[in-house]
C-alpha cells in the first residue's frame, strides 16, 4: 500500500506547474554560473576555474542550502495538502495504516526532490558545452568531479531536510512549523561555516548541509589544489553526514509513534483573539441601522477614510504581532545578527562593522518575513474563506488595503527594535569606540527599515498580480536567492538596486562622508518606487464580487 501512496504523490507532484517552475530555477542558475561570468555562486573562487572540483562542489552546497525553500514547498504540498483540502477526516476513515501513508507520501516526495535536485549538476554540466565557453577558462571533464559533491552533499541535505520538515509538518500541521524550522536551520548554516572559517573544528558540525565541514576540509588548498583536486569526505564531512542523518532517522521513528490519525484540536485563542476594530464596527453598524439601502459609496463617505484605515492598521498591526511565526522570525534575526555583530571586524572593531554586520545578517530573516506576511494579507482571509464577505463591506478595497499595508509596516517598525538590541549590545559589550544609541537608531531606521518596507511592498504586488499563494512564495523566494547570486558578480548602477543597498563606506571620523547624501537620496527614490506599488497593489486586489454600488443589508435582513 505504501508503494501505491508514493505513486499517488509522485503522480500529483508530476502534474504540478511549480515542479517544472522548481526544475528551471535549478537548472538555470547552474546554468549561468558556468555559461557565463554573469552569475557567481562560489564566494572567494579567484583564479580556480568554474568548474574544478572544489568550485563544482562549492557551488553544489551553495545551491543547495539555498534551495531548501524548494525541498519546503515539496515537503509542505506532500503532507499538507490533506489539511488544506479539508480532505484529511474523510482520510481518516479509511483503513489505511498511518505507516503506509506517511512512508508512501515521504518517499514519493523524496523522488520528486531527487528529479528536481539533479538539475543542479544537467545545467553545471550543460554550461560547461556551449559554445561562446572560452575552453581555455575550463579543466577537462571529469564525471566524478559532478558526482562526488552530489553523492556527498546534495543527496543527503535532501533526506536530512525533507525527513526533519515532514515530520514537523505532519505531527503539527502546519506550514508555519516547516517554515521555522527552515528559518533556524538557515541559522545554523550560517553559524557553522562562520566558526569553520574562523578556525573553530566544531563549527563543521553544526551546518546541516555540509558547507562549513567542505570550508574546513579545503581550507589549507592552494590554487592548484581546488583546481585539480578530487573532492573527498575527511573526517569531519563524515561526522557531519552520520550526525544530520541520524537527527533526521531519530525524526522519522518519532513521527511513526506519535502520529495520529485524527483532528488537532484547535489552540485555546482566549489571549490570542483577533480584535474586532471597535471603531469601525460600530460605525458600520450605525449606518446599517439608519438606512439599509445605501450604496457602499455614499456609506464609506459618511465613514470617512481616515477611521477606516486606522481601524483597519490597528487590527493588522495587532494581528501580526501575535503571529507566533512573525515574532520568531524577528527574534531569530536578531540573535543570528547578534552573534556575527559580536564576532565582526576582528580585535578592533568600529562602529560600521558591528552595524553593517547586524544589517547583513538580519537580512535572509527579514526577507522571509516580508515575503511571508505580505502575501498573508492577502491570502489570509481567503483560506479562512472570508473574503467575500470582506470585500462586500461599505469601505472602498483601497481604503482597506492601505490600512492593512500601514499595519504590516508599523508591525515591522516593531522588528527593528531587537535588531537595535543588537547592535547596541555588541557595540557597547565589545567597547566600540564611536558606538552611540543614535547612530544605531539612524543606521537600523534609515537603512535596515527602509529596505524591508520596499521587499514587502513588492511582495504584495507580486501576490496580488500572481494571484496563486505557493506560486507567489515560490517566484519571490527563487528571486531573491537568484538576486543574491548575481549581485555577487554583476555591477549593476547603484540606481538600478531596488532592495538592495549600494555600497557605502563608513569611518569613526568622517562617518558616511561623502556616501551619506547618496545613500538618502537612493532610499528616498526607491520608496517613492515602493509606494507606486503600493497605488498598483489596489488597484489589483482582487475586486468585490459585483459592482461597488451593492446594498448594505440591514440586521433584520440578515
Amino acid at each position: 500500500m505504501w508503494r501505491e501512496v508514493a505513486r499517488f504523490e509522485l503522480q500529483l507532484q508530476r502534474r504540478e506547474f511549480l515542479t517544472g517552475v522548481y526544475v528551471a530555477v535549478f537548472f538555470f542558475l547552474t546554468f549561468g554560473y558556468t555559461a557565463s561570468s554573469a552569475v557567481e555562486l562560489v564566494t572567494g573562487r579567484g583564479a580556480v576555474p568554474r568548474n574544478a572540483p572544489w568550485a563544482l562542489a562549492q557551488a553544489m552546497a551553495g545551491v543547495t542550502a539555498f534551495g531548501q525553500v524548494i525541498t519546503t514547498m515539496i515537503t509542505a504540498t506532500a503532507i499538507m495538502r490533506d489539511v488544506a483540502t479539508r480532505q484529511q477526516e474523510l482520510l481518516f476513515t479509511t483503513p489505511l495504516s498511518r505507516g503506509d501513508y506517511l512512508w508512501g507520501r515521504w518517499l514519493g516526495a523524496l523522488a520528486v526532490m531527487l528529479v528536481v535536485y539533479l538539475a543542479i549538476p544537467l545545467g553545471l554540466v550543460t554550461g560547461t558545452l556551449m559554445p561562446w565557453v572560452d575552453r581555455a577558462s575550463l579543466v577537462s571533464f571529469d564525471a566524478s568531479a559532478y558526482l562526488r559533491p552530489f553523492v556527498w552533499l546534495v543527496v543527503p541535505n535532501i533526506l536530512v531536510v525533507s525527513a526533519i520538515f515532514f515530520s514537523a509538518g505532519a505531527l503539527r500541521r502546519s506550514f508555519m512549523a516547516i517554515l521555522l524550522l527552515g528559518v533556524g536551520l538557515v541559522a545554523l548554516w550560517g553559524t557553522g561555516v562562520s566558526l569553520a572559517r574562523d578556525g573553530v573544528a566544531w563549527g563543521t558540525l553544526v551546518d546541516p548541509f555540509g558547507n562549513a565541514a567542505l570550508e574546513w576540509g579545503t581550507r589549507d588548498w592552494s590554487v592548484a589544489e581546488r583546481t585539480t583536486r578530487a573532492i573527498t569526505a575527511d573526517d569531519w564531512l563524515l561526522a557531519n553526514r552520520a550526525l544530520w542523518l541520524a537527527i533526521a532517522t531519530t525524526a522519522l521513528l518519532w513521527l511513526q509513534r506519535a502520529f495520529r490519525f485524527e483532528l488537532i484540536p484547535p489552540a485555546d485563542t482566549s489571549r490570542g483573539a483577533e480584535p474586532e476594530p471597535p471603531r469601525l464596527a460600530t460605525a458600520q453598524k450605525s449606518l446599517v441601522a439608519a438606512d439599509g439601502h445605501r450604496t457602499a459609496r455614499d456609506l464609506s463617505r459618511q465613514v470617512g477614510a481616515f477611521p477606516i484605515v486606522r481601524a483597519e492598521s490597528r487590527w493588522i498591526f495587532r494581528w501580526t504581532l501575535r503571529e507566533q511565526g512573525f515574532v520568531t522570525l524577528g527574534l531569530l534575526g536578531a540573535v543570528n545578527a547578534l552573534v556575527n555583530a559580536w564576532r565582526a571586524g576582528g580585535a578592533d572593531p568600529s562602529a560600521g562593522d558591528i552595524l553593517g554586520a547586524v544589517q547583513f545578517h538580519s537580512r535572509v530573516f527579514l526577507i522571509l518575513v516580508a515575503t511571508i506576511y505580505a502575501g498573508e494579507l492577502l491570502w489570509r482571509e481567503r483560506d479562512v474563506r472570508v473574503d467575500a464577505l470582506r470585500d462586500a463591506l461599505p469601505p472602498r478595497t483601497a481604503t482597506l488595503v492601505a490600512g492593512k499595508i500601514i499595519g504590516l509596516l508599523l508591525a515591522e517598525l516593531v522588528l527593528m527594535l531587537p535588531l537595535l538590541a543588537a547592535a547596541l549590545i555588541a557595540g557597547f559589550g565589545r567597547g566600540v569606540d564611536g558606538m552611540s544609541v543614535w547612530l544605531a537608531v539612524v543606521w537600523i531606521g534609515g537603512l535596515v527599515f527602509p529596505v524591508l518596507a520596499q521587499l514587502t511592498l513588492l511582495s504584495l504586488l507580486v501576490h496580488a498580480a500572481v494571484q496563486h499563494k505557493v506560486a507567489g512564495h515560490v517566484l519571490l523566494i527563487s528571486g531573491w536567492v537568484i538576486a543574491i547570486a548575481l549581485d555577487r558578480s554583476l555591477h549593476v548602477p547603484m540606481w538600478l538596486r531596488y532592495t538592495t543597498v549600494p555600497p557605502y563606506t563608513w569611518n569613526p571620523a568622517a562617518g558616511f562622508g561623502g556616501t551619506g547624501p547618496t545613500l538618502a537620496m537612493w532610499t528616498g527614490c526607491w520608496t517613492l518606487a515602493a509606494v507606486t506599488f503600493a497605488l498598483l497593489i489596489a488597484r489589483l486586489w482582487r475586486p468585490r464580487p459585483s459592482s461597488s454600488r451593492l446594498p448594505v443589508f440591514s440586521s433584520s435582513n440578515t
